[in-house]
């Protein structure tokens, strides 16, 4: 695309804005212009931006999401929770956003835009802008409106959303290669008067829900792409027609047979609960006291300031258990499953058995942030595409043929509810199969079903997950789905799973059976994960915080390694925790390692290593094998 000025952000009367900053502002404001070596984006000459897409950083809605929600504030050190900067995709969707422009500063990336205000429409608009690094992450962010000092205003969440879709269609596979820019919404300078007839009524999420439905299906390589259809104009009352005022008043059995059919909706209507016998169910279940700790509760302020050792110090001080009882208590109220708000809240923290392999490969001294921040905020994104849609749609119907096909086989053949099991060995883990299988002759057994969107109306065949042994498919025992299976084995003690594959014209049944040496490996990696990395998210934020640039951060003396040929510098920073030097440390022996020293802690170092060691990083390469050397810092 073309860098024309015309259509960049012309900049007037920027030279006053941080002026009209208090002290305690400006000084925010200046530690956010550090990540990009001191530009001020209001100042920046017009020309120098650019509107190329090729310069958005991949921000994905998972991204936004979190930031606006969980983001530490700078001010009062609580997350962000900025859940109405969630509804600015309506402003985003009615072209409220344009001329996006970027430029890097500093090896991040600085986007910007012009945004109308939510209310003043005839107003200069706002200009929000915002700090991201090259893979995505969102380091800051400001705005010129009131609200623009707390970093998560509207504005802000609509320009996100902006470059969120924007990049989405970027990085789309297409067969001709022609990105569906069209798709995004045109720029609207000015809100013009119409007459009722042309007004589109359509309501935010609904109208949300068909743009990310497009999106996400031109970004599917095997969906083609649908226009949302338009919503059908209700007809108007002939003008002849003379309208009867009065109503009839209902009999009791009209009211009668309204409450009936309003309870088998199975809507909470407000009438409901003060009509008998409806009411009983509107009784709120007392929390019960023999819950486990609800994990996502465990953050404490004090701990936010605290460097990646002291961290995992303090968590290693913390006692957290799941009796029996407990375990039973959260399986029984969150059988509803997503349903479900507790199933929701004792999820947060806990790796689930979907996340068992992922845990398993990602390196512990530098775990994937991406991974650790699904773990403990499940919830940030709810974006239904077309794949969890076909999969939610279907699973009834699986489950049906499933037990149709499985009666003739069984005595008293059932499928039951079940809710979140959680591990009462390991009570950071949790899962929650399809279903709990139970029969007179074979006892029980958990249910898991797939519903693959790839191969929906075809035959079971080039699933990467279903290899042929002896002329039979089963499932292989290296992919998420077998370590999946585990999880819930191991969760629940049963000793065999159903592993059902169902698409509109073929479906595989499979027993698998409950494998040890594999439970052992998920308890194994899970402990060390949870350890080092989500306590210490969950307590502290580690992996969320603001920038390190943006904290004031204290570091220790000077240490010289002769023998290596690392100067180890005041102001410097080691490992992959990027702090200072403290406690006991360990030296990679590959020369030339980016790195070089690390913490004991972040690599899972214990004691002192005989002969060479290498970093995690440098153990891939195969000229290297393991060992090392130790030196005493003091704190």
């Amino acid at each position: 695309m073309s860098n024309t000025a015309d259509t960049l952000i012309k900049v007037k009367d920027t030279t006053s804005y941080r002026e009209k900053l208090s002290a305690l502002e400006a000084a925010r404001y200046d530690d956010k212009l550090k990540l990009i070596d001191g530009c001020d984006p209001y100042q920046i000459e017009s020309k120098k931006w650019s509107t190329d897409v090729g310069l958005l950083p991949s921000v994905q809605y998972y991204d936004v999401q979190h930031y606006l929600l969980y983001t530490t504030s700078a001010y009062t050190k609580e997350d962000l929770q900025a859940y109405k900067g969630l509804d600015a995709y309506n402003q985003f969707i009615n072209g409220w956003v344009r001329e996006r422009c970027a430029i890097v500063c500093g090896g991040n990336t600085v986007v910007s835009a012009k945004v109308m205000h939510s209310q003043r429409l005839s107003e200069t608009p706002l200009r929000p802008w915002l700090i991201c690094s090259k893979d995505g992450k969102i380091l800051g962010a400001h705005c010129n409106c009131i609200a623009g000092l707390g970093e998560a205003c509207t504005h802000i969440a609509a320009l996100l959303y902006a470059i969120e879709a924007t990049v989405k269609l970027r990085d789309s596979k297409t067969v001709t290669e022609e990105k569906a820019y069209w798709l995004l919404p045109s720029a609207l300078k000015k809100v013009s008067y119409k007459e009722i007839k042309d007004i589109d009524f359509t309501a935010a999420k609904t109208a949300k829900r068909n743009f990310r439905s497009a999106l996400e299906e031109e970004a599917c390589d095997t969906v083609t792409l649908k226009t949302p259809t338009p919503r059908t104009p209700v007809p108007r009352t002939p003008a002849s027609k003379v309208r009867d005022n009065k109503v009839l008043e209902a009999s009791d059995e009209d009211i009668d047979q309204l409450l009936k059919t309003l309870a088998e909706a199975g809507s909470k209507a407000a009438i409901l609960s003060i009509t008998e016998p409806y009411c009983d169910k509107f009784v709120p279940k007392a929390i019960s006291q023999d819950f486990p700790a609800v994990l996502s509760d465990l953050k404490n302020d004090k701990c936010l300031e605290m460097n990646y050792f002291e961290l995992v110090e303090h968590c290693k001080q913390m006692n957290l258990k799941c009796s029996k009882e407990q375990s039973c208590a959260v399986e029984f109220a969150t059988r509803e499953q997503r349903n479900n708000k507790l199933w929701h809240q004792f999820r947060a923290g806990r790796i689930t058995a979907s996340r068992a392999r992922q845990v398993c490969v990602t390196s512990k001294a530098a775990p994937s942030q991406s991974l650790i921040k699904s773990i403990c905020y499940p919830g940030v994104t709810n974006v239904e595409t077309p794949a969890i849609k076909w999969g939610k749609d279907n699973e009834s119907v699986a489950k049906e043929q499933f037990i149709s096909a499985m009666e003739a086989l069984h005595d008293n053949f059932r499928v039951e509810d079940v809710g979140l099991v959680i591990s009462e060995d390991k009570q950071f883990i949790g899962a929650s199969s399809d279903g709990i299988v139970t029969c007179d002759c074979c006892g029980q057994a958990t249910l898991e079903i797939k519903c693959p969107y790839s191969c929906r109306d075809n035959v079971l065949q080039d699933l990467d997950y279903l290899v042929v042994n002896d002329g039979v498919k089963t499932l292989k025992k290296d992919h998420d789905y077998f370590y999946q299976i585990q999880t819930q084995l191991g969760c629940t003690g049963m000793e065999r799973a159903y592993f059902v594959v169902w698409t509109a014209v073929d479906i595989h049944v499979e027993e698998i059976e409950f494998c040890q040496v594999t439970w052992d490996k998920i308890c194994a990696e899970s402990e060390i994960l949870f350890k080092t990395a989500i306590l210490p998210e969950l307590v502290g934020k580690f992996y969320s915080r603001p920038s390190k640039v943006l904290q004031s951060t204290s570091l220790n003396t000077t240490v010289n390694n002769n023998d290596n040929s690392k100067n180890v510098a005041e102001d410097e920073s080691f490992c992959y925790c990027e702090q200072g030097e403290f406690g006991t440390m360990i030296c990679c022996d590959n020369n030339v390692c980016s790195i070089g020293w690390f913490h004991y802690p972040c690599v899972n170092v214990e004691s002192k290593q005989k002969g060479k060691w290498y970093c995690p990083d440098c153990r891939k390469l195969q000229q290297f094998s393991r060992c090392g050397k130790k030196r005493k810092c003091t704190v």
